[in-house]
């Protein structure tokens, strides 16, 4: 195929439309509202410029696994492997599931919708209905097997099963709304034969959990070869595999071809897959009678109580987010107040997944605190400082290979706080947006990062609260940049918020800050505090000054006491007070010497030399103070022994 042919192909197969000598049509890069990919051929060349800025290169490896029937050569294009239609209960064609072999042997899928355009718009593959979902309508009350793939689930209804399928992959679950179609049945599941499956099957065994009647769980032959699944085996084999199938969490029965009741051979068991256990049911006078929640920080970071919490730190750019979190790390693992709020003492770690120079920012903190090098040894405090992704989003559910690796390093750290007499207390992961993929302005992504957070705690470190580091959003009026970034379920999704933001202009080497909380369930959130952040000339190991190639000092940054002792709402009432009494002094010089007082508030705003809005507000202190007395068209007079 021509690069004519191709860019004429693409057009078709993406609605394209036609700009000059270029094709325009959404860019598979990026969420593309506005098309904004445009390609066309140039001789045997097939060029294409993404003009939101995305790369060239990308943009065409994207293209052309999109379209492989376009873009791959003849000796290099992927096997056809089938399409499914899915439909739901009621038959309507949903969506179009297509299987391709590339030329390496792995398997690619893509999605297109009934009129043939591609992707989902949008709705998630676990929100589909399981392939099959048409014949339940048929067969009322019939028991269903669900297989992992279309292929599997076609392959077993040719033994005479009424087989059904997910189309999530391995990685992913149909959602408890896909499953509503097998409620009140009793249901099989028949995973793949290796450790993807399995795993898959065990998260679609507990979603199904007050759906299906009962759940029984195929159990493949020990020496099964790896990735089989039902279209890999015989008729008969595949019945007697069916029939073999043990209840979740139940005994195993004998087995079918010898009788015996632990056959060493064939039907060897496979892992339990475990169903989450029923919710407690709790009175009010058992809730009344818990002991109420506990603060790890005074009034900002409240324990987790066994039930992990979630408290998003967030702060304007160059405000020294990763500043006070260290900080607050420090005083934690000690047991020392922070900055006038006490602390509970525990272990602490802390995921840098963006933060560089953290060994300048680590020695300037030690010399502000009086920590030498053995002493942060020996503190209850690790970092991590590596791009770890913990979230892939919602469209690939379960957990990322980085995710497991934390979860490792999170028991590793609460091993080594039992083994000190405490417990791991405290998680920070900053920033969020480099720990996970997708969008901030997506509510799934969002939800999606803020539950495999939990379930990295509920799994690792019951007892620790989270505080992922975020940046704050872009708005105009009064609440510009008063905000997370991105979508509102972060707020939502979070125990508590905290807000850091610049009070003021820097003044040399010194920055007031304000912390302040803007939701925290069961506290106050009124509350706010004020800190310095002061740049220092950091000191190496040896207690001399670190200095760069050109012998330049090397600095970095440290917070300390706000030295006013007061909060920014009192400065301000502080500030407003002083400004009125000044108009009031103001009002009072002008009528002893005018010639003639005014009778209406406005000349004599004028005569004092203030604006009205200050100058009314003065008046009626004066006034109600008793200095004062006119007006209303009668002149203005100071009382006397004023």
């Amino acid at each position: 195929m021509t690069a004519e042919e191709q860019a004429t192909a693409l057009a078709r197969r993406t609605a394209a439309t036609r700009v000059g000598r270029e094709w325009r049509t959404r860019c598979p890069l990026h969420a593309d509202e506005h098309p904004s990919l445009d390609f066309h051929a140039e001789g045997e060349r097939f060029l294409v410029t993404c003009r939101a800025g995305c790369p060239s290169e990308a943009a065409f490896a994207a293209l052309r696994e999109q379209y492989p029937g376009i873009f791959c050569p003849n000796g290099d294009r992927p096997r056809d492997g089938g399409e499914w239609t899915i439909r739901d209960s009621a038959s309507r064609v949903v969506a179009l599931h297509r299987r391709y072999v590339k030329p390496d042997g792995s398997k690619g899928y893509a999605w297109r919708q009934p009129d043939g355009s591609r992707g989902l718009r949008g709705t998630r593959a676990a929100d589909l209905p399981l392939y099959g979902a048409e014949l339940l309508a048929k067969r009322p009350g019939a028991a269903v097997l669900i297989t992992e793939g279309e292929k599997a689930a076609d392959a077993a209804r040719k033994m005479g099963l009424l087989a059904l399928a997910t189309t999530t992959g391995a990685s992913g679950c149909p959602s408890i709304k896909a499953l509503e179609d097998v409620r009140g049945r009793a249901v099989t599941l028949w995973p793949d034969a290796d450790r993807p499956g399995a795993e898959h099957m065990r998260r679609v065994a507990a979603a199904l959990r007050g759906i299906a009647t009962e759940v029984r769980l195929v159990r493949w032959p020990e020496g099964t070869p790896q990735g089989h699944d039902a279209a890999d085996v015989s008729h008969e084999d595949g019945r007697r595999l069916v029939d073999a199938a043990l209840p979740i969490g139940g005994e195993r029965p004998e087995c079918p071809r010898c009788g015996k009741d632990a056959c060493p051979g064939d039907y060897a068991a496979a892992p339990a897959v475990e169903a989450p256990p029923l919710p407690r049911l709790w009175t009010l006078g058992e809730l009344a009678r818990q002991r109420p929640s506990e603060w790890i920080v005074e009034d900002l970071i409240p324990e987790s109580g066994g039930s992990p919490k979630i408290v998003t730190l967030t702060g304007e750019s160059g405000a020294g987010k990763s500043f006070v979190a260290l900080d607050m790390a420090v005083c934690v693992a000690q047991g020392a107040g922070f900055h006038g709020r006490r602390t509970k003492r525990g272990a602490v770690l802390y995921l840098a997944a963006e933060a560089d120079c953290l060994s300048t920012r680590v020695l300037a903190l030690g010399q502000a605190v009086g920590l030498s090098l053995a002493d942060m040894d020996r503190l209850p405090l690790t970092i991590i400082q590596a791009p770890l992704v913990l979230c892939g989003g919602p469209d690939r559910p379960g957990l990322t290979p980085d995710a497991e690796a934390f979860r490792s390093r999170l028991r590793e750290s609460r091993a080594r706080a039992q083994a000190m007499g405490l417990d791991l207390v405290l998680v920070y992961t900053d920033t969020l947006r480099a720990t996970t993929r997708g969008s901030e302005n997506d509510d799934d992504v969002v939800a999606a990062y803020y539950q495999t957070l939990r379930a990295l705690l509920e799994e690792a470190a019951p007892n620790a609260t989270a505080v992922p580091l975020h940046h704050t959003g872009w708005q105009d009026g009064p609440l510009a940049k008063k905000r997370e970034r991105g979508s509102s379920v972060l707020r939502g999704n979070s125990d508590g918020a905290l807000f850091l933001e610049k009070e003021g202009e820097r003044q040399g080497r010194h920055q007031r800050l304000r912390l302040s909380i803007n939701k925290m369930r069961d506290g106050d959130d009124e509350r706010e505090m004020l800190l310095v952040r002061r740049i220092v000339e950091v000191l190496g190991p040896d207690d001399q000054p670190l200095r760069d190639q050109w012998g330049r000092p090397i600095t970095s940054c440290v917070l300390v006491d706000d030295a006013s002792g007061k909060t920014s709402a009192q400065l301000r009432n502080d500030a407003e007070t002083s400004k009125l009494d000044e108009a009031k002094r103001r009002i009072l010089a002008a009528l002893r010497s005018a010639a003639k007082p005014p009778t209406a508030q406005r000349a004599l705003c004028l005569l004092a030399g203030i604006n009205q809005t200050e100058g009314s507000e003065a008046i009626a202190l004066l006034m109600a103070e008793g200095k004062l007395t006119g007006g209303n068209r009668r002149p203005f007079v100071v009382e006397q022994g004023v």
